[in-house]
């Protein structure tokens, strides 16, 4: 069924949609509002391209359209009339079988309707592939999601995908097929980017690690601990051991060779020289080795401590990468330290030979060092063997990535989405075979169908209708004679001469009507008598006097029936008309709100406004009388202020109040200008004379030129009229303004 008509930039058409049609469907117009326009788009819709019309569950009937075009094509080009193929009398046998097969495909075509509406469209993305672009849509925005979270760490992993959702989400369902890499942990995965991704690595030199071996080997040399004293068998030995001051001793000594001239710097007597001959003799050659050998330490100690610092100046002025330079100062300042001490307790052990000192520790703090430069040296070493192979290692861990993100924060989503994707595939699937079974079903059914129709179809029974019809209604001056041959008819008199061109405009019209109406009943294609159709019948009635009128409403009013009842091949009709009296006739109900809307039918009003037309639908049967007609339009044009509604306004007035008092009120208009005074009763005697103009003219085309102001006037007089003559009542309940007093139209 039709249930949607979108008119769009055709005839005096803007854009117009008429929603919700039904089984039935009642439009009302003046002539050249635009019906015949709908009639046109129905009929032949793949003409205008701007225009739409949209079908139940896309199952598009055929369209029967009577209009202009259809009599013009019938009845004006050729003599013969085109025969309609209808089931013969002797088939009751054969019609039975039609029935029962044309009730299968029915049923068979619902059924099929069904799925498809259920199965529903890619390219409109209805039905089951609407659930499956909604289910990809949630998961694109869930993937995205997942591509923001690590957007900052990963972004050159998803290079290619990070503009577009639709591209992200597909990587993620190829990745899924076919990702084979090994699921590490995101913390390895954040270090290992933060190399690779971003600027190409480039091989660095490793740094040389510095031979400490030396600087360890003089906190074992013995020398600092090592009691460095004068002979002992000497006479003055065991009193200088006794007082422990060797080094004082050996102080003085200098002292007494160099400045004293032989006076003891200690008593200031004369040194006799047995004592200056112990004092050398103490003071021996195995003395001066050691003292050598101490001051040898010393100076080896100082070159390998500059050497040191040179090493670790020349580290720490290059900007090393890798290299944990702050660790790496800290150590070195707390070597430097101990460097320094270690100097110092050199320097007090030549001060004092004979006390033991022990150097610092330097093991501990060069072991941290190396660990730091080692550290730094096999992360270089990862760099350089990441160089060599770069692409190679951006690529799986690209890999890896992608793995983790199917196997982590993907995963729930991924698995969400592929059971509701696999459920809706092979639900089409499904359908779509159950619909392709439907399909060759009902081609079967309709071959064997053509093959029965075949049996017994004609286009004498046609003839036979409508030339009963036109017997019984006093139509004896013409009638069909149908031509087995080649299968048409013709119009003939009783003569047997053609009729066709010399048929009076009504009887044209009439005969073209009763074939149309028999046309519904079959079908000028042989194949085409039994397929499901919808019918538009515009303005049949146009040229008719009131007995034929009376017929085709009747005929109509019996279409309406089978359509509400389901009998028949009509599924659904339009009429459209600007023939009140068979609007009236057509649209009567037995239904105690006769005037409401029933479910089966819709109602509706076709204007043209300022050369535009507009289609209004209504909630009742519009259409009660003509004289209603003219009270609702007196409505409506009233809350509208162009010039172009003054002149209908006036029209309209003029046609209430000839109708009215002239032929329901049976009262003399003239009498009642007598009940005004001065400028009221000019106005009163202009409605009255557009009243008289109106019976005695044309009187839609007569008019006076007014302003706003001035028809309020007329507007006021008009509503007093029906006050002085007695009539307020009929004014108020046309007016349906109830009791109150108002001289505004609304």
């Amino acid at each position: 069924m039709l249930e949607k008509i979108i008119l769009s930039d055709i005839a005096t058409y803007k854009k117009e949609e008429l929603e919700g049609l039904k089984k039935i469907n009642y439009f009302y117009g003046s002539n050249g509002t635009g019906k015949t326009t709908i009639s046109k788009v129905i009929a032949a819709k793949q003409s205008y391209s701007n225009c739409s019309l949209e079908w139940t569950r896309g199952d598009k009937l055929k369209a029967f359209v009577y209009n202009q075009e259809f009599i013009e094509s019938n009845f004006d080009q050729n003599s013969s009339i085109d025969g309609v193929f209808t089931l013969g009398k002797k088939a009751k046998e054969v019609k039975c079988k039609i029935d029962t097969l044309k009730e299968e495909i029915e049923v068979e075509n619902n059924k099929k309707l069904d799925l498809s509406q259920t199965l529903g469209s890619k390219e409109e993305g209805t039905g089951k592939y609407k659930e499956l672009d909604e289910n990809l849509k949630d998961f694109r925005e869930n993937c995205w999601a997942v591509k923001t979270r690590y957007n900052d760490e990963f972004k050159e992993a998803f290079s290619g995908f990070n503009n577009n959702k639709l591209k992200f989400c597909e990587k993620i369902l190829q990745e899924d097929r076919n990702n084979q890499a090994i699921l590490e942990p995101i913390e390895k995965l954040k270090e290992r980017a933060s190399q690779i991704f971003g600027e190409k690595p480039e091989q660095l030199k490793e740094i040389t690690l510095y031979d400490f071996s030396l600087l360890e080997d003089f906190g074992n040399n013995k020398i600092l601990s090592k009691k460095i004293v004068g002979k002992e068998d000497i006479d003055i030995a065991a009193m200088i051991k006794r007082l422990n001051n060797s080094d004082w001793v050996k102080k003085g000594k200098v002292y007494l060779a160099e400045n004293s001239n032989n006076v003891c710097p200690f008593c200031q007597q004369k040194v006799d020289q047995k004592l200056a001959n112990d004092l050398e003799s103490y003071f021996d050659e195995e003395y001066e080795k050691s003292l050598e050998e101490l001051y040898y330490f010393k100076d080896q100690f100082n070159d390998e401590k500059t050497r040191v610092n040179i090493y670790f100046e020349g580290i720490l002025k290059n900007k090393i990468k890798f290299l944990d330079i702050d660790a790496l100062k800290t150590e070195v300042e707390l070597l430097t330290e101990k460097l320094k001490g270690s100097t110092s307790i050199i320097s007090s052990k030549i001060e004092h030979p004979s006390n033991i000192y022990e150097l610092n520790n330097f093991k501990e703090c060069i072991g941290r060092i190396l660990e730091i430069l080692n550290n730094c040296n096999i992360k270089i070493k990862e760099n350089n063997k990441l160089e060599r192979n770069y692409i190679k290692e951006r690529a799986k861990l690209t890999n890896e990535i992608w793995k983790y993100l199917l196997e982590n924060d993907a995963k729930k989503d991924l698995e969400h989405f592929k059971s509701i994707n696999n459920g809706c595939l092979q639900a089409i699937e499904s359908l779509a075979q159950k619909i392709k079974g439907f399909e060759q079903s009902i081609r079967d059914k309709k071959k064997e169908l053509r093959e029965l129709q075949l049996q017994s179809i004609s286009i004498e029974p046609t003839a036979e209708k409508i030339n009963l019809i036109l017997k019984n209604f006093g139509f004896d001056g013409f009638s069909l004679k149908p031509n087995e041959k080649d299968k048409s008819y013709k119009l003939v008199r009783p003569s047997g001469e053609d009729a066709k061109n010399t048929l009076s405009e009504g009887e044209k019209t009439f005969i073209t009507f009763l074939y149309f109406y028999h046309l519904l009943e079959g079908g000028t294609d042989e194949f085409d008598i039994s397929e499901n159709r919808i019918v538009v019948i515009d303005d049949p009635v146009s040229s008719l006097d009131n007995d034929i009128l009376f017929i085709v409403s009747s005929l109509v009013k019996k279409i309406i029936k089978n359509v509400k009842e389901e009998i028949g091949l009509t599924k659904q009709l339009l009429i459209l008309t600007h023939n009140v009296y068979f609007f009236k006739e057509v649209s009567y109900s037995n239904n105690r709100n006769k005037n409401h809307l029933q479910k089966f039918q819709t109602f509706w009003i076709i204007r043209k406004v300022n050369q535009k037309t507009q289609v209004e639908r209504k909630e009742e049967n519009p259409i009660k009388t003509s004289y209603e007609l003219l009270w609702a339009e007196l409505k409506r044009l009233g809350t509208d202020s162009s010039q172009s509604a003054n002149y209908l306004i006036q029209n309209v007035l003029r046609r209430i109040l000839e109708h009215y008092f002239k032929l329901l009120g049976g009262l003399d208009l003239n009498s009642i200008e007598d009940k005004f005074e001065g400028n009221d009763k000019v106005f009163c005697n202009t409605l009255i004379k557009w009243a008289h103009d109106g019976s005695h003219y044309s009187g839609d085309d007569a008019y006076y030129t007014v302003d706003n102001t001035t028809l309020d006037k007329y507007l006021e007089i008009f509503k007093r009229i029906f006050k002085e003559s007695g009539h307020e009542n009929h004014y108020k309940m046309m007016m349906g303004i109830g009791d109150q007093v108002s001289l505004d139209v609304d």
